[in-house]
């Protein structure tokens, strides 16, 4: 992955998206070998994903 997925570019994304963007760069992360910018990057970029998903979670009681 060349670059980071920032968060206000998943702001506006549905669950959906999130969820097929995510499987996407999994899988981008599983091609690059561990210590590299890419694989780095595309790490980032999940984290980011996941917390977009967490925010369109409705709250549990």
């Amino acid at each position: 992955m060349d670059k980071i997925i920032t968060t206000s570019e998943l702001e506006r994304r549905s669950t959906g998206e999130l969820a097929a963007l995510f499987c996407r760069v999994a899988q981008d992360a599983a091609q690059h070998a561990p210590g590299t910018r890419e694989r780095r990057n595309a790490i980032v970029s999940l984290d980011n994903i996941c917390r977009a998903l967490a925010a369109h979670k409705p709250p549990s009681f």
